[in-house]
């Protein structure tokens, strides 16, 4: 893959490598496009940073799409586990002040999530968000 730097990228790149204000997957990238640009091969460049093609041609093709804002930060991924309805959360809520399990004076997680639907993880999400 060819990378043709102009002069202010250039400057902003190893401004990037030099910087200790700069995080270090930051200043990875920026080595991934420096390197590029110099004419070093891909199993070179790979060797040397200790990362995967994937990831090399990732960053030089977001390099060539955004230029060195491309290279600032990652793109955010959905979250893989969609949120609670808030009718699950109002249920749990309703529950938690008005009444009480059959077989109990109180409320465990467990027992609420059972009598929901829903884990005893997003039980204990929700009652930790109310406090």
């Amino acid at each position: 893959m060819k990378i043709t730097l102009i002069e202010e990228d250039r400057t902003e790149l190893e401004r990037w490598v030099k910087s200790r204000s700069v995080g270090a997957k930051q200043r990875l990238r920026a080595r991934m496009v420096l390197m590029t640009a110099e004419g070093l091969s891909t199993t070179v460049i790979m060797a040397t940073l200790g990362v995967s093609n994937p990831t090399l041609n990732k960053w030089r093709n977001r390099y060539l799409e955004s230029g060195v804002e491309g290279l600032k930060k990652g793109k955010t991924r959905p979250s893989r586990i969609p949120p609670l309805p808030t009718d699950k959360v109002q249920e749990v809520l309703a529950l938690t002040l008005t009444g009480k399990p059959a077989a109990a004076t109180q409320w465990s997680c467990r027992t609420m999530a059972e009598q929901v639907g829903i884990s005893r993880m997003a039980v204990h999400g929700i009652w930790r968000s109310t406090n």
